[in-house]
């Protein structure tokens, strides 16, 4: 019987202590809250709490803000000046290219139709020969340059 009551006795004692542990583990938490409410509250009110402080805030802002803007109006700008750099030297040796193979062609079509007229037996099959390069480099020409012109499209469109 003692032991019982010595048991009973250890187990009332042990629920309190997990009672009082919960209750303080609850106060102590809500203590910790309200602490970081208050610093938080504090920490509002020193910055904002006066319309002069309010002001000052808002004026750093702004600053800021506009800090902000000229950063990105001047890489912008950068962008774009580079762009149309890069475009006006890709579309320069673009037309190089087209005129340099224009006058390789123009050449070679000379030189055929000089050759044709000393031999009219073959003149037939050289200029068609002629005329098919020339109108494979013309179009290769035509292709290289389209291409150039809608990459610098694209890139043009890109920074908007």
């Amino acid at each position: 019987a003692k032991a019982d009551v010595r048991a009973a006795g250890r187990t009332a004692s042990e629920s309190r202590h997990l009672a009082e542990r919960a209750a303080l583990t609850y106060v102590g938490a809500t203590l910790e809250a309200r602490d970081r409410v208050v610093g938080t509250v504090t920490g509002l009110a020193d910055r904002y709490g006066s319309v002069d402080s309010a002001e000052k805030e808002l004026v750093k802002f702004e600053r800021r803000g506009t800090q902000a803007r000229t950063e990105l109006e001047r890489n912008a700008k950068k962008a774009r000046t580079q762009l149309e750099r890069e475009l006006r030297n890709r579309r320069r040796t673009a037309e190089r290219l087209v005129k340099r193979n224009r006058t390789r062609v123009e050449r070679e079509a000379h030189t055929a139709q000089v050759k044709a007229e000393r031999r009219p037996n073959v003149v037939t099959r050289r200029i068609d020969l002629v005329s098919n390069r020339v109108e494979d480099a013309l179009q290769v020409g035509a292709v290289v340059t389209e291409r150039v012109a809608s990459k610098a499209r694209a890139q043009v469109k890109a920074i908007g």
